[in-house]
């Protein structure tokens, strides 16, 4: 019922919006999928250079367009579409669920799509890499967490699901060592010393995940048998990304305002200030001088990345690409906030439990290794998702007694408040600034 109810309702989104057409990374993402899918399609672009999972499953469903003679981007927001519903109906609820020791009943689920589709449900209007990389991470959580059954085979699941979302997204890297302690701790149904079956669950998810490297490889040296020769230096982009990580607070991109030109740039006053006291006003600096500033700057750098996180945490619009600036709604924002406040109450009051303490570090920390670059609220989705959903799990609402409930309430209160001030603080140093933006007609 829930799947049924998700997909139907992003289908309809979809086709309610089915002028929209794809601007930006999207674009650029699109058309490599076109060049692995049609043979005489030639097509470079910068966005080479991530991992393989998301050009290949794009390029399959172009493919099939032109197989069936549809629409590509009709038919890739048809199956965005079923990705969305078991996302938001399925993965989900059962990886937060377990997290949280209950079962998902279909309300839950409903509930849960439906926070889904309220916050993020232009996400999936476009190809992007961080819906696939954040749906391959929670299919390998949930693949080392079920029952002790086939739990080799279910590991080795995990360890592609897992390889799935890094060469999606490289952030998601960081989640690996939280994905294998998961496959190594034993439950009431597993042996208690067990050695053999613990060092071939190791090795199935080690020996997988290593598999999609090789097929990543694979993919690479198809590409550079068309190349002009024009790699990115990842180091180069790292640093600018940490000098603009100081120069920024976020990043949102216009695909229709014609007030505002290009993309969205919510300027960072204290990091800009410090960078020009350092003498270090424009383009990128060395790694040296980096760390020099985060050692002789660390209360700045330290309020500057916390303001990432809280931007990272305030999707303030529920798409990538926004149609109109000014059409934020106070009630959406007012919403996440109390949903992030009642996912963190109810951690502090219920605690998690051992067994659930890597999945939360496997979902939280992807988004927080993005803190010291340029904000853009997709970069935090896998943190984001779990902060608004969780609630309906571990409702904190629920056991209050009155008087602690009219406290809870109190700081509900306090605490959305204080962060629509913040959020508002930040929306009044919006400035457009013109970039090349590609759209596909």
């Amino acid at each position: 019922m829930a799947f049924t109810a998700a997909f139907a309702a992003m289908l309809l989104y979809a086709h309610g919006n089915r002028a929209l057409v794809f601007h930006g990374d999207a674009y650029e993402t699109w058309q490599v999928a076109r060049a692995l899918a049609d043979p005489s399609y030639v097509y470079r672009s910068f966005v080479e250079y991530r991992g393989f999972v998301v050009f290949v499953l794009d390029a399959v469903i172009y493919r099939l367009s032109m197989v069936l003679g549809t629409d590509g981007v009709l038919t890739f927001r048809f199956f965005s579409s079923l990705l969305f519903a078991a996302f938001s109906s399925m993965s989900l609820p059962t990886a937060l669920g377990r997290l949280a020791g209950v079962v998902p009943t279909p309300g839950k689920r409903l509930l849960c799509a439906a926070i889904v589709f309220v916050f993020f449900r232009g996400y999936f209007l476009y190809p992007s890499n961080d819906t696939v990389a954040l749906f391959f991470l929670l299919l390998s959580l949930n693949a080392v967490s079920g029952t002790a059954r086939l739990a080799v085979g279910r590991t080795a699941l995990a360890g592609l699901w897992l390889g799935g979302a890094i060469l999606s997204r490289s952030n998601y890297v960081v989640a690996s060592p939280f994905v294998f302690w998961l496959a190594m701790m034993r439950d009431n149904a597993l042996v208690a010393a067990d050695r053999w079956r613990d060092i071939g669950r190791g090795l199935a998810l080690l020996v997988a995940l290593g598999a999609m490297f090789v097929l990543n490889a694979e993919y690479v040296s198809h590409r550079e048998r068309a190349d002009r020769g024009d790699h990115p230096d990842a180091l180069r982009v790292l640093s600018h990304q940490l000098a603009d990580g100081l120069r920024i607070q976020r990043i949102e991109w216009n695909a229709g305002d014609e007030r505002y030109p290009g993309m969205l740039v919510y300027g960072e006053s204290r990091g800009k200030a410090i960078l020009a006291a350092e003498g270090l006003q424009a383009g990128r600096f060395q790694w040296n001088e980096y760390l020099s500033i985060v050692s002789r700057h660390p209360l700045d750098v330290g309020v500057i990345y916390a303001r990432h996180l809280f931007n990272g945490l305030d999707p303030a619009y529920p798409t990538v690409y926004v149609q109109v600036v000014r059409e934020r709604s106070l009630l959406f924002s007012a919403l996440n906030f109390f949903l992030m406040f009642s996912s963190l109450a109810a951690l502090w009051r219920n605690r998690v439990p051992l067994r659930g303490t890597p999945a939360l570090l496997a979902m939280a920390l992807p988004a927080l290794a993005c803190m010291p670059f340029p904000v853009e609220s997709r970069f935090y989705m896998s943190l984001s998702v779990f902060l608004l959903a969780f609630p309906v799990f571990a409702n904190p609402w629920a056991k209050c007694r009155y008087w602690s409930k009219f406290g809870l309430a109190l700081a509900a209160m306090l605490f959305v408040a204080a962060c629509l001030a913040m959020s508002a603080h930040v929306f009044s140093s919006l400035k457009g600034v013109v970039l090349p933006f590609h759209t596909l007609p």
